[in-house]
């Protein structure tokens, strides 16, 4: 989903619901510096209800190291 413009967002999750026949998107924990609870991000998350969508929201830890032996 393109977050980092909401009104881009809410077309490809339509597109993705009512063309494509999906239940639903997987997004990431965040987009740029963005929290998925900041009110910017609210149209999309409306679209989703409305659409009765599902939205998988995958855990992206951007703080470790990835070379990092874990």
């Amino acid at each position: 989903m393109p977050l980092q413009d909401p009104e881009l967002a809410v077309g490809e999750l339509r597109r993705c619901v009512q063309e494509l026949g999906f239940l639903g998107v997987e997004i990431g924990t965040r987009v740029g510096d963005t929290e998925l609870g900041d009110p910017v991000l609210d149209p999309f998350f409306d679209a989703a209800a409305e659409l009765g969508a599902l939205v998988f929201v995958h855990p992206a830890d951007v703080t470790l190291d990835p070379d990092s032996p874990g």
